[in-house]
């Protein structure tokens, strides 16, 4: 089989219920409750069944729906949950703005690491555009126009989406896996597209994912990169990405736009200079796909509701000057950005991997206390992130929490493969913790900010 025509046959998809693979309409583990006076969320909705356990995603509705469907793929360095493998779906928000402009979004979970590697999620993320394109008259949402949006880890499955054939099978009696997988429009932040080209801060969790070292020319790392199946058939494709980014490096975004202009795709690279991983342009987002998948009428009427979400642009701006304050040491500067960021729009959130950021940055510059709460709220947006709890135990031993900090450790270590310089790294500091000590001198951060 080639790489284009590669797909989820056979495999755990087989274990789909009986329900799912005759066509019945999904229910069950889906209810509805008020989000927005902008609409309401329909939650749980299953797309698939995999060992046993429920592909899940939510369903944002607007008030005022336009017809459009966007899947929505959030970044999360490809990991998931525990126990089950699963990405989360609770805590997050959308982008604000989208459900203004009327857009039906399908917040969709996948399988992820530890438990899951390639290509679970992209299976997963494969499987919930069918299911959405079969279900479409459900929500009202034309099945021919879906558009596919994501950050990070997200964006790179929302890249597969748009790269890969889409082909529905034919061989099956599962209706939704006929279905094409193809979506008509993307924008895709911080993307990772050559895998075997990656050497950014996020080149662990690519490890993890992948299930073996990135190295050049390892046929799997090309197999689950973006640029490997661009096509002339490719949708049109924004491409969003900070030239400061060190977790995912902004070539990785030239990378595949290059590729898609080759093979003559309408696509766009926006730079935002200084910016790191979070760094965003939503007025863009908005227009490309108002401009590919709305009407002309639709893109012109909805022009002035994008025109005045300004000030929302200005406030997620002022949070990127925040993210970079605090990579040069000026926390005070950074706290107040993201202070004024929230000030400036009511529907500013921040996200979970900005309030990271501020953390771990706060601990390697020696200013815990300055920065605990922003640990605290990475992890309370997503508990289980192995990341998050690594920078909150770096802030907690430096305030002396030594018992947390350990806690957090720990939990790091169990999620991180054992052949990792940093698991033994971290070993060694719960063994100094546990000992009453402090591993944590002015040198070991300087040590830790340089590399």
């Amino acid at each position: 089989m080639s790489l284009r025509k590669w797909s989820s046959r056979g495999g755990a998809f087989a274990m789909l219920l009986a329900a799912l693979a005759s066509g019945a309409p999904p229910g069950g583990l889906t209810h509805v409750a008020a989000q927005t006076p902008e609409g309401d969320i329909e939650r749980n909705v299953v797309y698939g069944i995999v060992g046993g356990a429920a592909l899940l995603m939510d369903v944002h509705r607007p008030s005022e729906p336009n017809g459009i469907g966007l899947v929505w793929i959030w970044g999360s360095g490809w990991q998931a949950d525990e126990p089950y493998g699963m990405s989360q779906l609770k805590n997050r928000g959308l982008p604000p703005g989208v459900l203004d402009l009327g857009y039906t979004v399908f917040a969709i979970n996948v399988r992820g690491t530890p438990m899951f590697r390639y290509p679970a999620p992209v299976e997963d993320a494969r499987r919930a555009v069918r299911f959405i394109r079969h279900y479409a008259a459900r929500w009202g949402i034309d099945p021919d126009r879906l558009g596919g949006w994501g950050g990070s880890s997200g964006a790179h499955l929302v890249s597969m989406l748009a790269t890969m054939d889409g082909e529905g099978r034919i061989d099956t009696e599962d209706p939704v896996e006929r279905e094409s997988s193809k979506l008509q429009a993307v924008v895709a932040r911080a993307a990772p597209t050559d895998l075997s080209r990656f050497d950014g801060r996020g080149i662990d969790a690519l490890a993890l994912f992948i299930g073996a070292p990135v190295r050049p020319g390892n046929p799997k790392y090309r197999e689950a990169s973006p640029v490997t199946y661009a096509s002339p058939d490719d949708p049109p494709a924004l491409l969003i990405h900070g030239d400061a980014d060190v977790t995912v490096p902004f070539e990785q975004s030239e990378f595949l736009f290059a590729a898609l202009q080759a093979q003559g795709v309408e696509t766009r690279l926006i730079r935002v200079p200084g910016g790191g991983h979070g760094a965003n342009d939503i007025l863009a987002t908005y227009r490309w796909f108002n401009e590919h998948l709305l009407t002309d009428e639709q893109a012109a009427a909805m022009e002035p509701l994008v025109a005045a979400m300004e000030p929302l642009v200005a406030a997620q701006e002022r949070i990127n000057q925040g993210s970079r304050a605090a990579a040069e040491g000026r926390i005070e500067d950074a706290i107040y950005a993201f202070e004024t960021a929230q000030r400036m729009h009511p529907r500013v959130e921040i996200a979970a991997g900005d309030w990271n950021w501020l953390c771990w940055q706060g601990g390697l510059w020696n200013q815990p206390e300055k920065v605990v709460h922003a640990c605290n709220r990475a992890v309370e947006l997503n508990p289980d992130h192995r990341e998050y709890r690594d920078s909150r135990g770096l802030v907690r031993a430096l305030l002396g929490d030594f018992e947390g900090a350990i806690q957090d450790f720990e939990f790091f270590i169990e999620r991180i493969p054992p052949n990792n310089p940093r698991r033994a790294q971290r070993q060694a500091w719960v063994e100094v913790l546990s000992a009453g000590g402090n591993p944590f001198t002015q040198e070991l951060l300087a040590e830790l900010r340089g590399g």
